[in-house]
């Protein structure tokens, strides 16, 4: 078992074409209230600008690491994030999703308080403008609140997880180009690995 002092995060994001939205999620990561140690970020192929948006936005406070592995599906692009990681803790979140302000705090922090912990859930809640939005989101989200821990599986637009434990199931099925979130916890769960739920997480 890893003891981890001073416990130190990479965070992980797989994009495509996000030049819409990129911009946004970046500056959602330099609001939050504890940085990542380092953004490692893998593009699989953009045929727009957000490869150009990110490397002049490297150029600021955030430790951000660019991969290019065009044709690299979801799966494969964290894995190439998750191998090319630094630290023991991995968080992962996804682009086009904004990150509360507290997000990586409350995600980080159960392993600081338990080093047993093998992986947070964080949880998600809609982004919504309008009324219609919003509706729809009441109908296609989980309440937060009624949540089972035992039980749930997270998304990988909001979880972390040590990077040994990533290792003992072999990473995420890249032969999946969906759902691989799922198959990847389901698998953790059958090793027995320690899961805590953070229902303070919360990616929007």
């Amino acid at each position: 078992m890893i003891i981890l002092v001073g416990i130190r995060v990479s965070l992980i994001c797989t994009v495509k074409n996000e030049e819409e939205t990129i911009l946004d999620w970046l500056e959602s990561l330099e609001k939050q209230t504890r940085l990542p140690d380092e953004v490692i970020i893998v593009d699989g192929g953009s045929t727009d600008r957000t490869v150009d948006l990110i490397r002049e936005y490297m150029k600021r406070r955030l430790n951000i690491r660019l991969i290019i592995a065009p044709g690299a599906n979801i799966a494969q692009g964290r894995n190439i994030a998750i191998e090319n990681s630094t630290y023991d803790i991995i968080a992962s979140t996804d682009a086009g999703c904004r990150p509360h302000p507290q997000w990586l705090e409350n995600i980080v922090k159960p392993f600081e308080e338990d080093p047993s912990v093998d992986v947070v859930s964080g949880v998600y809640l809609p982004w919504y403008e309008n009324e219609l939005q919003e509706v729809a989101g009441d109908i296609i989200f989980p309440e937060v609140d009624k949540l089972d821990a035992g039980s749930f599986l997270p998304s990988s637009r909001s979880v972390a997880f040590k990077k040994e434990t990533w290792k003992l199931v072999g990473g995420y099925p890249e032969c999946l180009y969906t759902a691989e979130d799922t198959l990847f916890d389901l698998k953790l769960k059958k090793m027995g690995m320690k899961f805590v739920l953070a229902r303070n997480a919360i990616v929007y």
